[in-house]
């Protein structure tokens, strides 16, 4: 039980780090447009996920990386008591 919550915990870290990785590269790499889109009201079609979609990501990835934080945590404290218990 507490090995799952560790590698869950640590693979949550993992996976929000990739994920403020994959951010960073979307707005690193945005391109900025011209203006003709905007001076026709019109939106560009872009299979690309949006700069905006990439910074509220981002933001909810330290969100991810304390839960995980959070987990492996508890799962040091429950650890920690059963050896306590047993001793």
């Amino acid at each position: 039980m507490s090995m799952s919550a560790i590698h869950n915990g640590s693979q949550l870290i993992q996976q929000s780090q990739a994920q403020l990785d994959r951010d960073a590269h979307t707005i690193a790499t945005a391109q900025v447009d011209s203006g003709s889109a905007q001076q026709e009201n019109l939106k560009p079609v872009s299979a690309k996920p949006s700069v905006e979609s990439a910074l509220l990501s981002a933001t909810q990835a330290p969100l991810y990386s304390a839960a995980g934080a959070s987990v492996l945590r508890r799962s040091d404290e429950m650890l920690g008591n059963l050896l306590d218990t047993t001793a």
